[in-house]
């Protein structure tokens, strides 16, 4: 063993391999602990090999022989994060366990376990979309909130009740008439609103591939098919921004048909800012805003997205600049629960909790129905246990399909050691989650939590065996 270790701080590690090979077939199989040492110092030469499965097998091998060693579980983690697929996984129990046992991780073994769940929860992104045969429309309010964010949409020219809604979903549902480019893009509206991204882009290729389509029809579906492969782009996990052109070719198409039209920059922003390319999110929302003047939900994603742009830099000047144009945001439309939405959020990223209650409070008055606000009231204000269930709750009341607050409630349970409660909830969030991206993060906190429980059950078993009782899990 020691001319192997040697060979591998000599960096042959070839001949450490050799060498610890020889090592673990002369070692008595009774001595665990020193075989395990010598089969993680193996999986550390063929590590530096790049024989990624090799290593991986070694770790598995110094695990199963001594499960609390952690330098291997470590190592472990680490080779399946680059052998990805279903090694990821292993790699979020073993930094889970990693967790328990050491209580404190340093920066990379935290940036591990981040990337490891993104990756995890957006393959389940793709599989839940796959296997989900018949996705329900989200809640009549976020509908509402959806058509709000088209100034010109081709079909809705005006706001929408509950009642108009119905009518919509109910004509686009009974209408057989599919040659026609209206039906098309609202059948089409109603596919992306479910989520349904292949029956929504077999749809809007009728309208775009149509050139005696009406100008406006073909301006909508080319921004929701813009969308679609951003959220498709934002699934794959792909980290190459170069990929998104594919999805933003779509609006620079629409932009060649109406440069006038604030509803495409709008949208492109959105795929921008999923993509966390701040700056190019405001610089397409300036043009909103000059093309739609006094509008303040467009003056609310300009000012969100300026502090995104502001906090990406650590440009703490930039960000006051921000919380005082909101300021006079507030005072120019002072009946706009968006304005103080955002307002709000911004505020409690600065941990001014109490004045951003308060904004929520006023923000409520004006949109009782935004079961957002109680949320975020309940998750980052309320102080008590009671009064946080009260709001998450209440949140439910006005909106029983608010992914965000079975998300906060799953959240709740996991802080207070309820895990099967807390994956109920997540489930109920997975179920409600209006967007990819609201899914993705649901799937990210429930992976964390079925690994974390699982680890801690294995931690538990070891801590008895080594006859000492963890002082918190």
């Amino acid at each position: 063993m020691k001319k192997g270790n040697d060979c591998y701080r000599e960096k042959r590690y070839e001949e450490a391999v050799f060498h610890l090979i020889e090592a673990a077939n002369l070692c008595p199989k009774t001595h665990n602990d020193l075989l395990s040492d010598i089969y993680y110092n193996t999986a550390a030469a063929k590590k530096m090999l790049k024989q990624w499965q090799q290593a991986y097998e070694y770790c598995n091998l110094a695990v199963h022989l001594k499960q609390n060693h952690i330098n291997a579980r470590l190592l472990r983690a680490k080779i399946a994060d680059r052998l990805s697929g279903d090694y990821l996984k292993q790699a979020l129990f073993d930094i889970c366990y990693l967790q328990l046992s050491q209580k404190q991780m340093d920066t990379a073994t935290n940036e591990l376990k981040g990337r490891v769940l993104v990756r995890i929860s957006k393959a389940k992104v793709d599989e839940y979309f796959k296997s989900c045969e018949q996705k329900s429309l989200p809640s009549a309010y976020y509908i509402k909130r959806f058509f709000a964010n088209f100034t010109r949409h081709p079909l809705i020219n005006s706001a929408i009740d509950d009642d108009k809604l119905t009518k919509i979903i109910d004509d686009a549902n009974s209408s057989k008439d599919f040659n026609k480019p209206e039906v098309l893009l609202m059948k089409a509206t109603l596919e992306v609103l479910k989520n349904n991204f292949f029956n929504a882009l077999t749809l809007l290729r009728k309208i775009t591939e149509d050139l005696k389509c009406d100008t406006d029809l073909t301006v909508n579906a080319l921004i929701l098919t813009g969308t679609i492969k951003a959220m498709q782009w934002f699934i794959e996990a792909d980290s190459n921004l170069t990929n998104l052109k594919n999805a933003l070719i779509f609006f620079d198409k629409a932009i060649e048909l109406d440069n006038k039209n604030a509803d495409i920059y709008f949208h492109r922003s959105q795929c921008f800012a999923i993509s966390t390319q701040f700056d190019k999110a405001v610089v397409d929302l300036k043009k909103c805003c000059s093309l739609v003047p006094n509008n303040p939900s467009f003056v609310a994603e300009l000012l969100r997205y300026s502090f995104n742009a502001a906090k990406q830099l650590k440009d703490d000047e930039a960000k006051e600049d921000v919380i005082t144009e909101l300021k006079h945001a507030y005072c120019k439309y002072p009946k706009s629960a968006d304005i103080l939405e955002v307002y709000g959020v911004i505020l409690i990223q600065q941990h001014d909790y109490e004045t951003a209650d308060e904004i929520f409070e006023l923000a409520i008055k004006l949109d009782k129905n935004n079961a957002d606000l109680y949320v975020h009231r309940g998750k980052w204000c309320a102080t008590e246990k009671e009064e946080k269930l009260k709001l998450f709750h209440q949140a439910l009341e006005y909106d029983d399909k608010c992914y965000v607050a079975y998300e906060s409630l799953a959240l709740f349970e996991l802080e207070n050691n309820n895990h099967d409660k807390a994956l109920m909830y997540f489930d109920k969030a997975l179920e409600c989650s209006c967007t990819v991206i609201d899914c993705q993060q649901a799937f990210y906190w429930r992976e964390a939590a079925i690994a974390n429980r699982a680890a801690s059950e294995l931690f538990v078993v070891e801590c008895i065996r080594a006859k000492t009782t963890p002082t918190q899990l």
